[in-house]
């Protein structure tokens, strides 16, 4: 429970740092539309099967295979960049490296602090709150 917990804290900064980001970045005319409406689907997949399928992907086999090989910070950090730069790419477009890039370095370090479902459960967080406000109407 303790690391779920901890899990929510992460996304609850990983979605802080996100929204800020894209009001930057839409303030500055670089991205031109916010999200469209949420259906039903959508939430089963932002909040569970996404955050299960991306946090074994970027997070989990990186930063293992990383700590198999090597005991090296600088190297583990270098993996933890990488790795949240290709996690931004593969939401979209070119910005979306600057949005979850950084939430990928946050859920990097819950993974490293709490394991993997703890990562999860910040990645299932940050995306909860992000569909709440979009369906909100914000």
């Amino acid at each position: 429970m303790r690391l779920i917990t901890r899990g929510l804290g992460y996304g609850l900064c990983s979605f802080s740092v996100s929204v800020a980001i894209t009001l930057i970045l839409y303030k500055f005319s670089v991205i031109h539309e916010l999200p469209p409406d949420i259906r039903p689907l959508h939430i089963l997949y932002a909040v569970i099967i996404a955050p299960l399928f991306e946090e074994f992907i970027f997070r989990f086999i990186p930063i293992k295979l990383t700590e198999i090989f090597t005991k090296r910070k600088s190297i583990l950090w270098s993996v933890v960049v990488l790795s949240s730069i290709l996690f931004g790419v593969a939401h979209g477009s070119w910005y979306n490296i600057f949005i979850q890039g950084p939430s990928g370095i946050i859920l990097s370090v819950a993974f490293l602090r709490g394991g993997y479902f703890t990562s999860v459960a910040a990645h299932a967080t940050h995306n909860g709150i992000t569909l709440l406000i979009i369906n909100l109407g914000f």
